[in-house]
């Protein structure tokens, strides 16, 4: 039996995501690997417009570089295992700095699925955090 999308956790929204809309994931992990890489080269830009009390642009820098790191490892694997996708991006505190890339994706990428974006703000709705 299915659980409701309110107790689902980020690992299971992730390989939901994947599951029902596959086409837009290469995209969004190139989309991550970069935006991680940038985060990782230039913390200094990034902390001159820090606001977000959380998390300090250290933790940030950490949690993009092992997104980053993940990506190298997996490579492609990533796009085409949901459960490879879900588990390694979307698991513990590595979950902030993935949704938040997913939530740049939809906003500035083109999609190859426009649904995805309806997902990715259905299933990762920033008041759920």
């Amino acid at each position: 039996m299915m659980q409701t999308l309110h107790n689902l956790n980020n690992v299971q929204r992730a390989k939901l995501l994947f599951d029902l809309l596959p086409a837009d994931i290469p995209a969004y992990i190139d989309f991550t690997k970069s935006l991680a890489e940038r985060v990782k080269t230039n913390p200094d830009a990034l902390r001159e417009k820090w606001q977000t009390p959380l998390l300090n642009v250290d933790m940030w820098v950490k949690l993009a570089q092992a997104v980053h790191e993940t990506i190298e490892k997996h490579g492609v694997r990533l796009s085409k295992s949901g459960r490879l996708f879900s588990d390694r991006l979307f698991d513990g505190y590595l979950a902030l700095f993935s949704v938040h890339c997913l939530q740049q994706f939809v906003q500035y990428s083109e999609l190859k699925e426009y649904r995805f974006k309806m997902a990715v703000e259905l299933f990762f709705d920033c008041s759920d955090y």
